[in-house]
């Protein structure tokens, strides 16, 4: 799809073509990133910033404070010399102290207020993992670019205020010169006097944007999965590198997958996280059990975050967890355009027949230790479970309210 509206499949697609707009950038590029590496993957990306910096373009860049502070190490000094501007979201973590869970998950693009990128992509390899290692295979992620003029206006209105309050956070906490947030203020100043737009309800436009915060859009992105649930009537597919979902969206899965509407899901099948591992696993039992078929993608890692019912899709950044919904930052972009599912359903469908294993009732697994696995693996997911219930409690404290 080569229109204003495309998807893009993996790191190897998404950073040639964000490298080959970033170099038709005239006046300014946007990004936000949750992880940052400088390696050979990322590095065509990395240099076409440089390069528009150098031709007086404004790159303004956005990092977590958390998963980018690796990466932020080894690229401060050249983007000082670049002339690249960059602000940390919420910089530092404490294990103790909720409040600083909240971080900037979104991955977005935007480039001269005209072209939009928004998914569960970082500004990291394909084959780097910072946890694990280099990878064998690719991890598999998607990601959406758009020259829609409504996502562009609402992605146009969030980076700007976004930038404008970690300058002024900066500022307050002396890590930013005030004529530098004098400037700022000057220019958005006429725009913020607009009217806000009023929210739209899922599926009312061919493509929005959905957000996560903790002020005016905390239910946004489950509200669109359950309105999307509720009007499937064919076909329902998840890829979801995170899966720990509550028992309402449990029970309306199962619902589906009992009145005939074939459910699959295609979950991380490598232990990341043992703890999101066997949470995991406990959770989606009774699924499996209901007739929802669910695959365990092995090939590399999986970090797509997608839906698909129908026609309708969603991309974006947003787990379904409690770290997505709960405490993070997110984006997703919701598409309602036959051509555009036909396609997301071919690329999950391709990587669900060559990259995963289907989990099989536990009343069906077969093997001479079936029996063995079954009772040794039930303290794992009890201690899961036990942890998820307690941060999802600590995760409450934390999220204010508003």
């Amino acid at each position: 799809m080569t229109g204003p509206l495309r998807l893009l499949v993996n790191g190897q697609q998404y950073f040639k073509s964000l490298a080959s707009d970033i170099d038709q950038a005239e006046h300014q590029v946007y990004l936000e990133t949750y992880l940052l590496s400088r390696d050979a993957e990322t590095e065509p990306v990395l240099a076409a910033l440089d390069r528009a910096a150098s031709r007086g373009v404004s790159v303004l860049l956005v990092v977590d404070g958390f998963g980018g502070r690796k990466g932020l190490e080894a690229l401060e000094e050249r983007w000082s010399r670049s002339g690249i501007r960059w602000q940390v979201f919420a910089p530092g973590v404490r294990v103790f102290s909720p409040r600083t869970w909240r971080r900037l998950h979104r991955k977005l693009v935007l480039i001269d207020h005209r072209l939009v990128y928004v998914g569960g992509i970082n500004l990291i390899g394909d084959h780097v993992d910072l946890n694990h290692g280099p990878l064998e295979s690719p991890r598999f992620d998607l990601a959406v670019r758009t020259s829609h003029e409504s996502v562009v206006n609402q992605v146009r209105r969030l980076a700007q205020s976004t930038w404008w309050r970690l300058s002024w956070s900066a500022l307050m906490h002396g890590r930013a010169d005030a004529n530098e947030l004098r400037m700022l203020w000057r220019r958005l100043r006429p725009f913020l006097r607009r009217p806000l737009e009023r929210p739209i309800a899922a599926g009312r436009r061919p493509i929005r944007l959905l957000l996560r915060d903790n002020i005016r859009h905390r239910h946004d992105i489950e509200r669109a999965y359950y309105r999307a649930l509720s009007e499937a009537r064919h076909e329902v597919l998840m890829a979801m590198a995170y899966f720990l979902p509550t028992r309402p969206l449990r029970k309306r899965l199962c619902n589906l997958a009992r009145l005939g509407i074939r459910v699959r899901l295609l979950l991380q099948g490598r232990v990341e996280y043992w703890w999101a591992h066997w949470a995991q696993q406990a959770l989606v039992e009774e699924l499996v059990e209901a007739g929802v078929e669910v695959y365990e993608y092995r090939r590399s890692f999986l970090h797509a975050k997608v839906l698909c019912v129908d026609d309708w899709v969603t991309i974006g950044s947003s787990n379904v967890d409690p770290f997505s919904l709960m405490l993070s930052l997110e984006a997703n972009l919701a598409i309602e355009q036959p051509a555009f599912a036909q396609d997301v359903l071919e690329v999950l469908t391709r990587e669900i027949e060559t990259g995963a294993d289907r989990l099989q009732p536990e009343s069906q697994r077969q093997g001479p230790q079936a029996w063995w696995l079954f009772w040794a693996r039930r303290p794992l997911l009890a201690l899961a479970l036990l942890g998820l219930r307690f941060f999802v409690m600590l995760s409450r404290r934390a999220t204010p309210r508003g």
